[in-house]
């Protein structure tokens, strides 16, 4: 931490008959984690996904032809599908080609993330990772690697001794992996360091911790970066610097919200976290996601931290802050 940084946190086994032929949905790490491949097949340029599994509801997105998608469960006439990193929306059926060979699988590595590389070796460069426990389809097998299709429509080669299939139990556990393509902004970034918490003397920098986790929030709800300073120019604060509520937040604060936080992130919610430390000091992460390692516990779900570029995982935070004091997320 910075000196004074802060006082400032499916399964749905579906099995259909398609009009393009006989497929069955396996289980599935949890309601929006994708079983199958599909690709885009339209006549323009792209095709749009709409927020509701009906011609009139409004448009969120587009997906380029002859991109992959990837596909959770059809829905009437629709496909729910992941068309972004974090991005659920619909897309009709007649527009998207199943691609009935695909599998869902997921990441199955010993350290904390798996290699996307460009081409099917080790001599390909590094274009992404993927988070332990991350949810991706199988495309396609080039010798030791596979072709993945990951966070909705990006595409890649990982190594095949990391991936594994979903079966269709699902996992032993009960908790599934879950990634929300969160930003990762810095209280101490110079862009908006300096900028002063109301009419007190405190700066984001030294204060603005909670500002900083609610900007990340922001700009993943939204889908459009809302930064620090713009939160921080937004917002009343106390004499002292501390941010009063904006209404659109409910909290929590009991024993079990490690469950709890997980089921807002099956909702598609990252949660705001505040912990203290033995002093007293106050510090607040944003969690973005989950990587079952057994039993439920604080070392499962990653975080993005305002203060630190080191801290990774919820329990990370405790070492630093070990006293819970509430979570807060959009209602």
């Amino acid at each position: 931490m910075k000196k004074s940084i802060c006082a400032c946190v499916f399964t749905i086994i579906f099995t259909a008959l398609m009009a393009c032929g006989t497929f069955s949905y396996v289980n599935a790490a949890n309601e929006n984690t994708p079983s199958v491949a599909g690709k885009v097949r339209t006549s323009s340029g792209a095709l749009n996904v709409r927020a509701a599994a009906s011609t009139g509801s409004s448009v969120v997105g587009s997906v380029k032809n002859g991109s992959y998608i990837s596909v959770i469960e059809p829905s009437g006439s629709f496909y729910k599908v992941i068309y972004a990193s974090g991005r659920v929306g619909f897309c009709h059926k007649n527009y998207i080609d199943l691609i009935t060979d695909s599998y869902g699988a997921y990441v199955n590595t010993n350290s904390t993330s798996l290699n996307v590389r460009s081409g099917p070796s080790t001599a390909y460069g590094i274009v992404n990772s993927l988070y332990k426990g991350e949810a991706v389809i199988v495309l396609s097998s080039h010798g030791s690697f596979y072709k993945v299709l990951y966070r909705g429509n990006n595409v890649g080669y990982a190594s095949s001794s990391f991936v594994k299939k979903r079966s269709s139990g699902g996992s032993s556990t009960g908790y599934h992996s879950i990634h929300l393509n969160v930003p990762s902004f810095k209280q101490y970034d110079s862009r908006w360091s300096s900028v002063r918490l109301g009419s007190s003397s405190k700066t984001i920098y030294v204060s603005g911790c909670l500002t900083t986790a609610i900007a990340m929030e922001r700009s993943y709800s939204y889908g459009y970066t809302v930064t620090p300073a713009t939160v921080a120019r937004g917002s009343s604060y106390t004499s002292g610097g501390a941010i009063y509520w904006p209404s659109s937040y409910g909290f929590l604060t009991g024993s079990d919200y490690l469950n709890t936080i997980y089921s807002l992130l099956k909702q598609g919610k990252p949660a705001i976290v505040g912990a203290k430390n033995k002093y007293g000091g106050q510090h607040w992460v944003i969690v973005k996601g989950f990587t079952p390692n057994g039993s439920l516990s604080a070392d499962d779900f990653l975080i993005n931290d305002p203060g630190s570029s080191t801290r990774k995982t919820l329990s990370s935070f405790f070492s630093a802050y070990p006293y819970f004091y509430k979570a807060a997320y959009r209602k």
